[in-house]
């Protein structure tokens, strides 16, 4: 059995991982110190454990597969199924337009705990994986991503995807990843009624605020104490938070302002 570097865009992805824009609400601590809310030493454990029997059993059905080219996908276990028939569906078109048959194995490993896994066993990890845009750099340095240098590639991947979610998937100039989502965004639910004939106020936050308060009414925040959302009320003052690194994934600059 042997691995293979791919050389489209579909390939590109499986060779480099997938970027999401937030963290999974289960995530872990990785090697970078990067904690989310539920992060326990004994989920890091079982993530590490379940990293090495997972490219153990890969290991062994490699051994005895038929197929020319393998390939591991590590995807949350809400869309395991849906990631293992899409692949199912791309490898049987490729061996019948008269292409290499290829093996897609799609394992229950999220984006909350691929960053650590790869981490702890670059080799015995996945050949596509979710993981969320903080955990960039150190994935490059441990040397966990590979960079895009097909300029029709990175062209393609550029055209396809806002700036900002582009330039996330880069360190320095270096193409890394694919972006998978935008941004964090919230949804907002409301009493019509309470706000009928003044549907301006819905606007703006702060006017917003102010006529609840006027009208004795309460406001609900999910996930407020998780800074992926919290930063987007400095965010929207004109906060300004940069963080530069070259190639490598090592920081060099940073502005806080």
């Amino acid at each position: 059995m042997k691995r293979f570097v791919f050389k489209s865009v579909l390939a590109c992805a499986l060779s480099v991982g997938l970027l999401a824009a937030c963290g999974s609400s289960g995530g872990k601590t990785s090697e970078s110190g990067k904690t989310s809310e539920s992060s326990q030493t004994s989920q890091q454990t079982s993530s590490q454990e379940t990293s090495a029997s997972a490219g153990e059993s890969s290991a062994q059905e490699s051994s005895a597969s038929s197929a020319d080219y393998s390939i591991k996908v590590w995807a949350a276990e809400g869309v395991k199924d849906l990631f293992q028939s899409q692949a199912n569906t791309w490898a049987k078109a490729i061996k019948d337009a008269g292409g290499a048959e290829i093996e897609v194995t799609v394992q229950p490993v999220g984006e909350g705990d691929a960053a650590a896994n790869m981490i702890s066993d670059v080799q015995a990890g996945a050949d596509l994986y979710c993981f969320a845009q903080d955990q960039l750099a150190v994935l490059r340095s441990a040397g966990a991503l590979t960079e895009i240098v097909d300029a029709n590639i990175k062209g393609k991947i550029h055209d396809e995807n806002d700036e900002v979610s582009y330039n996330a998937a880069c360190v320095g100039d270096a193409l890394v990843a694919l972006p998978l989502t935008s941004d964090n965004g919230y949804f907002m639910y409301y009493d019509t009624e309470f706000f009928a004939g003044h549907e301006e106020v819905l606007e703006n936050m702060t006017d917003l605020i102010a006529y609840c308060k006027a009208g004795e009414r309460t406001i609900y925040m999910q996930n407020v104490g998780s800074a992926w959302y919290n930063a987007s009320f400095f965010m929207a003052y004109d906060c300004t938070s940069t963080w530069e690194t070259n190639t490598e994934g090592l920081f060099t600059a940073y502005e806080d302002n």
